[in-house]
Order: C-alpha cells, then sequence, then structure tokens
C-alpha cells in the first residue's frame, strides 16, 4: 500500500494522507516488518500507528474518506488462508463509519462488499490505483458509495446475527 500510495504522489496526489493501523505483532520478525514500513514511508504524508486503542480507531474511520485494505494480496488462499481477511468484519467497520472501503479480492471481503455499489474489489495494484483515483476525483461517488457502505453495514451488527441465529434456532423445532 506505501509503494502504490507513493507511486499515487508521483502522478499528482495532492492533499491525501494514508494512514497505516494495526497491531506491531509479538515477534522479532513482526517488529522487522514494521520498521521497514516506516522506513518505506519516511518522506511521505504516510502515518504508521500500531496497537491503538478500540477508540481511536472508531475515530479513524469516521476521518476517512477511503479504506484500503490489503489482507491477503500476494499470498495464496490455498497455502496461506490465515493471512486473508476471514470474515470481512474490517471493511465492515469502515463501512459503518462512511469511510468507502476498497480491499483486495480475497477471503470474506467478496461476501460483505458489493463491489460498485458499498466498496470495491481489486485484484492488482493498478486496479486499487484507478478505483482510487476514480474515488478522489468524483466526491458525488464518494458520497453515495459511502451511503451505500453505511447502509450494507446495518446487515452485519450484533443484534441482526442473533436475531437470525434466534430465528434459525426456532425454525429447527
Amino acid at each position: 500500500m506505501i509503494k502504490t500510495f507513493s507511486a499515487m504522489i508521483e502522478r499528482g496526489l495532492v492533499g491525501w494522507r494514508l494512514r497505516l493501523i494495526g497491531a506491531t505483532g509479538s515477534t522479532d520478525n513482526d517488529r522487522a516488518y514494521v520498521s521497514r514500513l516506516r522506513s518505506l514511508a519516511q518522506g511521505l504524508p504516510i502515518q504508521i500507528e500500531t496497537d491503538v486503542q478500540i477508540a481511536e480507531l472508531r475515530k479513524a474511520y469516521q476521518r476517512a474518506s477511503l479504506y484500503w485494505h490489503a489482507a491477503g494480496y500476494g499470498q495464496s488462499e490455498r497455502i496461506n488462508p490465515s493471512r486473508f481477511e476471514h470474515f470481512g468484519i474490517a471493511p465492515v467497520e469502515a463501512m459503518s463509519a462512511g469511510a468507502i472501503p476498497i480491499a483486495f479480492d480475497g477471503g470474506g471481503v467478496r461476501e460483505t462488499i458489493e463491489h460498485e455499489k458499498s466498496g470495491y474489489i481489486w485484484k492488482s495494484c493498478s486496479e486499487l490505483q484507478r478505483i482510487s483515483w476514480t474515488l478522489i476525483r468524483n466526491a458525488a461517488l464518494r458520497k453515495c458509495a459511502a451511503k451505500a457502505g453505511i447502509q450494507r453495514s446495518v446487515q452485519y451488527r450484533p443484534e441482526r446475527f442473533q436475531c437470525d441465529f434466534l430465528r434459525i434456532v426456532g425454525e429447527l423445532d
């Protein structure tokens, strides 16, 4: 994502910032990875934040226009399924706050995001850029997609799961 964002800056992107938020991890490899990301981001309008509190994450979603999600990119679903977004809850959280998810085509995001309605699915970095440029240049499209995402996210509220679960259990009798 850093390389893609950097390429967009080289092509004239101004006034946008990439905010990467995630866990540091517990291993030396995890910490080395975060350190490498910080080096790549140096001098760019990129913030890397680790181990933030849930309240701060919610605020970040609310301030975001776009939500890039790359879990699984460059991986094989058969070999490394744990590298993919299993259910797609992070993009749903972003949608619920009005941030438009632009997520890598893998794992659960295929179920939670309706492509070109409540968000966007990408397969290559060039496609991630193309989708992002389209949304950056079109405020009306961003507004419509954000609204559709908020509406879509309602389907994944805990109360809805509980009602659906109880209905299914009730039908078993």
